[in-house]
């Protein structure tokens, strides 16, 4: 077989046409190639690209030199169709055959392709960018086939090289963004010309606005900032643009829900050439926590000071460094007359050098030495403190010097009886805290905290009452006060609120009285003989979630438990950290349960139809029926609220009952397709609301969602009848799809809208969708593209095959209550792209 050289020209019709063979007379020569002088076979071998004639009904083809290069070929190689496919990629070559005969020869269009090729000469792997225009006969038969080929290798490199350094600076960002939330400083810009400002993602979340919602000038910044501290804003702006001080100032800002937040703001001026200022640069960083932290060191500095113990410190060296005030009014000294001075000044020489060795071993061991100690008063005179001696330790770790406590022994002895009794009952409640499950639910909790309780001396009755969205629970009750409480028994409504009010001030003592208001529940509890109750609030992350009760009902022990009162908080604080959790979750359950109910019975939901349309033709398909509930809530989120709240299958019921009532206004021949799940299919309730229907139905199931028997959802899916066809939604968007349309052999395959946004400038991505639709025409699948809002996307998808679409383009979501329009066709003619 001869080769022909040949390269395109333009036949001034818009076609491709041939350059005859090169001359081979002798150019003229000058002192330099002008492109003028080079042949076709030099310019192709510049410009990477070859030309080609192929004669439709032979199938053989003649090539170019530039082609033969770019394909490896040599003059005897087999130019026909085979011998072209066979050059091609094997990932490539069955969807390029196909294109070809399809697209190209069997609809006339032109070739238009990049794939890849394997060189016949090296095997390397090769991009190429084929183009060709037929040539048709009298009759408009094609007979011919013209074109190029280039090699774009080296672009495609680079566009991936490029797609890798985008993406790398794009992680880049996120890295820098994340560590700024991490550290939880901001960073911004600002133009003094024109007061355009910058923000990154952090000072949005900073100063509690989204991005978008804050506007990106400097006025927006003032008018966030805090009315007081805007005028020493201002001026410390000016004093940094002025070159006179640094910019670096707290101040405070009015987040949008009114919150008020500490910020510190630095910043660095930038001056042109000339020295003026135009632009300044800095960061913002959330002091709140800070500045409250201060604040509390501020007040434990005070509380120091004013407490009635004597606080001191001394080095290693035992020089002292520190008094309060209490120490000067115990010991006599002022702080100048002993701060300074070696620590024997106090020492009264009742102990001797042994005793202090050991005081020191311990704070060395990192333990706090408790003790009696005799010392010395200005005035010469010993008395006996209760010391506490611990240690300060530095950053690495390392002993630095000791911190001391001493309280008059006088006072403590008076109380070291009730001090040893309060010990014991702590202990005790510590002991009893330990027995009890923290993993057990609120109710059992209470029960064991009650019964632990009613152990200790004087005390005869707990009880355990749970507040909120249970209105007043009785959780737990042991004791006397069993005779008249019994768990589960709701408290009276006035009791409940008083509870809830008197909690929310801490714990209380009362003397039990019935009231009017309190009913039998008052009237029972007295009849138990309760006397005196004590009240401990259980607190949750959210507030008051109830009360624990202790009761006297022998008069006798009345002030005893009054005694107790600390202890008893204290347990009931713990317990509440125990119950809280599960209350709250309970709560939320219940509350989640009551709105899920009321969406079901007050029908607050309305099915929204979207269309489904042939790309190709522009008929409308079928129809998605969509439900929008009226507080706004996103359909996933209230579906997975219901579910949680074991109302899923009623919500599905209602939500595809009223989609099939308001269907009546669609076209007959569209087909209504409704997203169902696996579970509600396997229910047999759809079956039942199926019934009688005539129209075509599609169910759709989210590739999102779970199936654990394939095997019964096939089943259930074959009992609803050959008028009901399946969808395999969102694919592409999630991991499950693939097995979705492999065990479930669906109708259709939804393209998910993270394929198609964007399509028609991603290679990669009508790459991959070329590929299912190769697997499509295998497995004789639908493929439906989801979330079509350009015209560039649509037409791209057109020339993939894909067959039908879905997407604001060709229609929104409407009202299934109106009137419409409900079309059957719409117009999707080359260059409109829209319906």
């Amino acid at each position: 077989m001869t080769r022909a050289r040949i390269s395109p020209i333009d036949d001034r019709g818009g076609g491709l046409g041939l350059l005859p063979p090169a001359s081979s007379s002798p150019r003229p020569r000058h002192g330099g190639t002008r492109f003028a002088d080079l042949g076709p076979d030099e310019v192709e071998a510049i410009a990477r690209i070859g030309s080609y004639s192929l004669d439709i009904g032979s199938g053989r083809w003649a090539s170019s030199r530039g082609l033969d290069a770019i394909f490896g070929i040599e003059p005897t190689f087999e130019r026909s169709i085979a011998g072209w496919a066979s050059l091609i990629h094997p990932a490539d070559r069955e969807a390029m055959v196909a294109y070809f005969t399809h697209e190209v020869i069997g609809q006339g269009r032109p070739f238009d392709r990049q794939y890849r090729i394997v060189r016949a000469d090296t095997g390397a792997e090769r991009w190429v960018h084929g183009l060709g225009a037929l040539k048709r006969d009298g009759s408009g038969r094609p007979v011919q086939m013209l074109g190029t080929i280039a090699d774009i290798t080296e672009r495609v490199v680079a566009e991936e090289e490029r797609s890798r350094l985008v993406e790398r600076l794009r992680r880049s960002e996120r890295n820098l963004a994340e560590a700024q939330r991490i550290a939880h400083i901001g960073s911004w810009g600002w133009d003094v010309a024109t007061g355009a400002a910058q923000r990154s993602d952090e000072t949005h979340r900073i100063y509690g606005m989204e991005r978008g919602a804050f506007s990106e000038t400097y006025a927006a910044f003032l008018a966030v900032v805090h009315p007081d501290d805007l005028a020493r804003v201002r001026e410390a702006e000016r004093q940094a643009l002025a070159g006179r001080a640094p910019f670096d100032i707290n101040f405070r800002i009015i987040r949008p829900d009114g919150a008020v937040t500490i910020v510190r703001e630095a910043g660095e001026v930038i001056c042109n050439e000339a020295g003026d200022p135009v632009r300044m640069v800095g960061t913002t960083q959330d002091i709140t926590e800070r500045v409250a932290a201060d604040a509390e060191r501020n007040r434990l500095v005070s509380a120091i000071e004013q407490t009635a113990d004597a606080i001191w410190m001394q080095d290693l060296d035992g020089m002292v460094t520190y008094v309060n005030r209490s120490f000067s009014r115990t010991y006599g000294y002022e702080p100048a007359e002993i701060v300074g001075q070696h620590a024997g000044i106090i020492d009264s020489g009742s102990h001797g050098p042994a005793f202090f060795a050991e005081i020191w071993a311990v704070v060395a061991a990192g333990g706090n030495w408790t003790g009696s100690i005799v010392n010395r008063r200005k005035d010469g005179t010993s008395f006996e403190v209760e010391a506490v001696i611990s240690g300060i330790w530095d950053a690495e770790g390392r002993l630095v010097s000791y911190v001391q406590t001493d309280r008059d022994v006088t006072h403590e002895r008076a109380l070291e009886s009730a001090l040893e009794r309060d010990a014991r009952e702590r202990e005790a409640i510590q002991a009893a805290l330990e027995r009890i499950d923290p993993e057990g639910t609120p109710e059992a909790i209470a029960a064991a905290a009650c019964a632990e309780i009613v152990g200790l001396a004087e005390i005869d009755s707990a009880w355990a009452i749970g507040l909120g969205s249970d209105n007043g629970r009785i959780l737990a009750e042991v004791g006397l006060v069993a005779r008249a409480l019994s768990a589960g028994t709701v408290v009276p409504e006035a009791r409940a609120h008083y509870l809830l009010e008197r909690a929310a001030t801490g714990p209380w003592i009362e003397a039990w009285r019935a009231r009017p208001e309190d009913g039998t529940y008052g009237e029972a509890i007295s009849s138990s003989g309760l006397h005196t109750a004590i009240y401990a609030p259980l607190k949750g992350a959210h507030g008051i979630v109830g009360v624990i009760g202790f009761g006297a009902h022998d008069p006798a022990n009345a002030d005893r438990i009054v005694e107790r009162l600390p202890a008893l908080a204290t347990f009931g604080a713990v317990v509440g950290a125990l119950i809280a959790p599960g209350l709250e979750a309970s709560h939320r359950e219940v509350a989640a349960r009551s709105a899920i109910k009321a969406t079901i019975e007050a029908g607050t939901h309305t099915p929204f139809f979207q269309p489904i349309v042939d790309l190709h033709t522009g008929a409308v398909v079928g129809y998605e029926a969509l439900s929008r509930f009226s507080d706004g809530t996103r359909p996933d989120v209230m579906f997975g609220l219901a579910d949680r709240a074991g109302l899923g299958r009623r919500l599905e019921t209602a939500t595809l009952a009223a989609a099939l009532d308001a269907a009546a206004v669609l076209p007959a021949a569209a087909y209504l397709s409704l997203n169902a799940s696996p579970a509600f299919i396997g229910s047999g309730a759809l079956r039942a609301l199926l019934a009688g229907l005539e129209r075509p139905i599609v169910l759709e199931i989210t590739e999102h969602v779970g199936v654990e028997d394939y095997a019964a959802l096939r089943e259930a899916l074959a009992a609803l009848g050959p008028g009901v066809r399946l969808a395999v939604d969102d694919a592409g968007a999630g991991y499950a799809s693939l097995r979705h349309i492999l065990e479930l052999a669906p109708d259709f395959v939804k393209l998910d809208l993270g394929l198609v946004r964007g399509i028609d400038a991603d290679p990669a991505r009508q790459a991959l969708i070329a590929g299912m639709t190769y697997f499509a025409v295998k497995r004789r699948v639908h493929l439906v593209a989801e979330g079509i809002e350009t015209p560039a996307e649509l037409e791209t998808l057109r020339a993939l095959a894909i067959p039908y679409g879905q997407g604001f383009l060709l229609g929104r979501p409407q009202d299934g209550r109106g009137p419409g329009p409900w079309p059957t066709t719409l117009s999707l003619g080359p260059g409109e792209g829209t319906p």
